[in-house]
């Protein structure tokens, strides 16, 4: 549960600055679902150093 707060947070910090860089417009931004996906599991079964300590070589 901790850890889905944390991305959560994450995720707010990542809409103040989009909308920052974006001229205060959101339009464009990832998706919390989008966003959570990418930083669960692409991130963590995409890296062939990760994927090699977990024994899938």
């Amino acid at each position: 549960m901790n850890d889905y707060k944390a991305l959560k947070e994450k995720y707010f910090a990542y809409l103040k600055a989009y909308k920052k860089l974006n001229n205060g417009s959101l339009k464009g931004a990832t998706s919390f679902s989008e966003f959570y996906i990418s930083q669960t599991y692409v991130t963590v079964y995409s890296d062939p150093r990760i994927i090699a300590l977990m024994g899938y070589n």
